[in-house]
């Protein structure tokens, strides 16, 4: 077969012209800032990417050396399945990368990665845009387009987004294939891929897939050839049927495991809508987001702000295609409705709830709109190829109205549109225009397709530079290497046992993912909603997506869920804790010298309990409960545990005054006070709520200080007066205050170390370990009930239960027992059997095929 130099020259430039791009902005800053913008990347660790995706790529680092499993990891929460956290954050074939780096260039690695990404963008599309029009040079226009959108962008922190991004220009050519040529592998192969990728961006993917199609179909075949739209779309839900099986063996468990994550009833005024706000939604939020320059980090997060933007050369010929006599007016309807179902879904809710598997996004609005980007430069596309001599008065008339509505847009106050942006996207449409004009009037052309291609650049090179506009100044608050490097390297190896630390968040939520630490506090979206259930009924501390630890405030907790160390950036005045300056294990010594430069504080917590300990096998362990507030919640699951009905937790005698004060009778002489506070989850970090207490200022309740609030107790035997102070929240009896009996608190901790799991180890997935039992009990094992845990006691299978509301609990027998437990994500064996059927099929369907064709011949 020869080799098509051409072609292989546009490939190789479709990939690398975005990749310099990027490069050329990128060591420019660098010299601006003398060698300061870029620091190893550090500076592109922006938002999401540097809150979780960095922290996840240690852990998939752990994975692919083998270190930790991909089904399940003790860094989540207390533990947690991580089938939908693979699938939709870590899936991307690139990440295999991670292993041939050092942790510390985690963040140099994602963006050699991000690179990589882009190209491919471009390189892909080129290659769709090969098979609509053949090589040409002139497809660099609107494949690098598609590569330096505003989608990527705005959103490249969101690098997993990208690998369907990517793959869609050839899912899209699959269809063409299996329209034109009646060929489904392609289309099979690379939508299964795409889902495999990114489970959530295909979802909305598989969406456009059947707009496309449909689309593609009609504009084909007339509508009366019934047996053709029979036989291809037959062909056409088949073949998606298959890529789908062939993915189930991530699709299935990553979607068992979305039904159990955290979810929250939909604020239905986010649905109400009336046709002048949908004309408001897209003058402010739709066309003003088609400029250059429109998209910052300080839009990224609101909603209803699409990010559409893509080259105007583009968005002109997307306006022109419809004057263009040579594209059949059939074909020009079929457009238009696909443009208004696309724009429609940008500013009515119920539509982005549907693109949205019927959930409203954490931010990051319309994560559907790459898809509209990639369907305007594939009219544009149309329009260039099928070369008509567009009169001179509709360029002119679209000119003038783009001017207008620039005019109207410009009159309307939005904090990433500027003057200045406006006028230069005119000046661009102006040029392109006239580009065009000459362009298909010339036997030449391409000299000004050249023009063109290098103006069309110079565009999105100032569009990407307007986007990192606030990324030029960009610091890093919380370095990654820093954190890495002094502390990382010694926190997750204190010693040889399996133990849970937690405490103050240094580098992110997901501090635990970065050091590979078993914690607590995380911040994912895939976070386990009956764990997150737990938390918020006994007084901890959490966000939309984030669950903080805090019980730190309650050493009961800390030692009832094993949490052994405590780390903290600043000295705990807590007696409970002792300061850990020496070590057992003599070559950790080196904390010594963290402590002396005051990074870290560690303390060790004296009353930790096992991974799993003996209680009492009474009928209620399998019982939910629930008390008048989170305290009570907490002294009736101690009591259901420890047997001991005396409460850990005291109240404290109040009274609540109609003007919004509490009258407290402080009795004890506890060092410490806690106030357990009804709240709701604060999506936001602002403070919300004071407390004064004697008209003094003590604390501010926000996201990271509510649920429970932990005071000293300066007021020992007398009475306080204490008020909430928000203006805006009602004032309801909603606060109380307990404190803790430290006799109870013993007593609860020595009978229950008693008798503990021994030669505890945790191997990714696996846990194992020794205990003697004096009487038949139940082990409680301070893990989230999971139906993916098979446990075996001496070899045999045992049955796994659900205790205590929400942990795992074993039966045992008198005697000593080896106990073991393996985990694998629920649906995993069904979704691999489903798998391995759909690539059989596919497999039996190509031999049988090239069979047909190789002996017909």
């Amino acid at each position: 077969m020869k080799l098509d130099r051409k072609k292989v020259l546009i490939g190789i430039l479709a990939f690398i012209i975005p990749i310099l791009i990027i490069l050329g902005v990128t060591i420019t800053l660098e010299i601006i800032s003398h060698g300061t913008h870029f620091k190893n990347g550090e500076n592109y660790l922006l938002a999401d990417m540097a809150s979780q995706y960095n922290s996840l790529y240690n852990y998939i680092h752990n994975v692919l050396v083998g270190n930790d499993s991909i089904f399940y990891s003790f860094s989540k929460g207390l533990g947690g399945n991580m089938a939908s956290t693979f699938g939709y954050y870590l899936a991307s074939p690139f990440n295999i990368l991670y292993m041939f780096v050092s942790k510390v260039d985690t963040p140099l690695m994602t963006y050699i990665i991000l690179l990589i990404k882009f190209g491919l963008c471009s390189f892909f599309m080129n290659i769709f845009l090969s098979y609509k029009y053949k090589p040409k040079f002139t497809n660099l226009i609107f494949s690098v387009s598609y590569a330096l959108m505003g989608f990527t962008t705005v959103y490249y922190f969101n690098n997993m987004w990208f690998d369907v991004i990517y793959m869609a220009p050839l899912v899209m050519l699959g269809i063409n294939k299996l329209i034109d040529n009646n060929k489904p592998v392609f289309y099979i192969i690379t939508l299964a891929l795409a889902i495999m990728f990114n489970f959530y961006m295909a979802y909305m993917l598989c969406i456009f897939v059947v707009i496309y199609f449909l689309y593609e179909l009609f504009c084909k075949y007339k509508f009366k050839d019934f047996k053709e739209y029979k036989r291809i779309i037959l062909g056409f839900i088949l073949s998606s049927l298959i890529a789908g099986g062939i993915a189930a063996f991530i699709l299935l468990p990553s979607i068992i495991n979305l039904s159990h994550v955290m979810r929250f009833e939909l604020d239905k005024t986010l649905l109400n809508i009336n046709a002048e706000q949908i004309y408001k939604t897209f003058l402010n939020n739709v066309f003003s987001k088609t400029y250059i320059g429109t998209h910052n980090t300080t839009s990224v997060l609101g909603r209803n702000r699409p990010v559409i933007y893509v080259s105007l050369f583009c968005f002109s010929l997307a306006f022109l295609y419809f004057f263009n006599k040579k594209i059949k007016t059939r074909e020009k309807i079929l457009s238009l409705v696909v443009i208004i179902f696309m724009t429609l879904s940008l500013v009515i809710p119920h539509l982005q709830l549907f693109w949205q598997a019927f959930s409203f996004p954490n931010g990051y609005i319309s994560r559907f709109s790459y898809l509209f980007t990639f369907f305007i430069i594939y009219i544009a596309s149309k329009c260039f190829y099928n070369d008509d001599k567009i009169k001179l008065r509709h360029y002119i008339i679209l000119l003038l109205l783009y001017i207008f509505i620039s005019y109207k847009v410009s009159k309307i106050y939005l904090v990433f549109l500027g003057n200045s942006d406006i006028i230069l996207s005119c000046i661009f449409v102006t040029l392109y225009f006239i580009m065009h004009f000459i362009y298909i009037r010339i036997n030449k052309k391409w000299i000004v397709g050249i023009i063109i291609l290098i103006t069309v650049l110079a565009e999105l090179t100032i569009n990407y530079v307007d986007t990192l506009v606030t990324v030029k100044s960009l610091k890093v608050v919380n370095s990654y290497s820093m954190f890495y490097k002094e502390a990382c390297n010694n926190l997750n190896s204190i010693d040889d046992s399996f133990y849970r630390m937690d405490g103050n968040y240094y580098y992110s939520y997901l501090d635990s993912y970065t050091c590979s630490t078993h914690g607590f506090t995380t911040a994912l979206s895939t976070n386990d909603g009956d764990l997150y259930r737990f938390f918020k009924r006994h007084g901890g501390s959490l966000t939309y997506t984030t669950l903080i630890y805090d019980l730190n405030k309650l050493p009961i907790f800390d030692s009832i869920l094993g949490i052994k160390y405590i780390n903290s950036k600043e000295v705990l005045e807590d007696p409970l804790y002792n300061y850990k300056d020496k070590f057992r294990i003599t070559k950790y010594n080196s904390f010594k010298k963290i402590y002396e430069n005051k990074y870290v504080y560690l303390y060790e917590n004296p009353y930790t309990l096992s991974l799993g300990y003996l209680i009492d096998n009474n009928k209620d362990l399998y019982k939910s409960y629930k008390g008048a507030n989170s305290f009570e919640n907490i002294n009736k699951f101690v009591s259901m545990i420890s047997g001991i009905n005396d409460k850990v937790l005291k109240p404290i005698n109040k009274e609540y005054l109609p003007d919004g004060t509490y009258k407290f009778n402080i009795n004890t002489d506890s060092d410490k006070l806690y106030l357990t506070v009804d709240y709701d989850v604060a999506i936001n970090w602002s403070v919300y709520e004071t407390v004064y207490i004697n008209d003094e200022y003590v604390t501010s309740l926000d996201s990271e200080n509510v649920g429970t609030v932990v005071l000293d107790n300066k007021y020992k035997n007398s009475e306080i007066t204490m008020r909430l102070d928000n203006s805006n929240a009602k004032k309801i009896d909603k606060t109380n205050m307990y404190y803790l009996d430290e006799e109870v608190f013993n007593k609860v901790y020595n009978k229950l170390k008693k008798y503990q799991l021994e030669n505890v180890s945790v191997k990714g997935n696996k846990v194992s370990g020794d205990i003697k039992v004096d009487k038949d009990s139940v082990m409680f094992l301070s893990i989230p009930y999971d139906k993916g845990w098979r446990a075996y006691v001496d070899g045999k299978r045992v049955k796994v239960n659900k205790i205590a509301g929400d942990f795992t609990g074993i039966k045992l027998d008198k005697g000593k027992h080896h106990i073991r437990l393996v985990y694998y994500s629920e649906g995993l064996f069904m979704g691999i059997i489903i798998s391995i059927a759909s690539l059989t099929l596919l497999i039996v369907y190509i031999i049988k095929n090239n069979y047909k064709r190789i002996f017909s011949k």
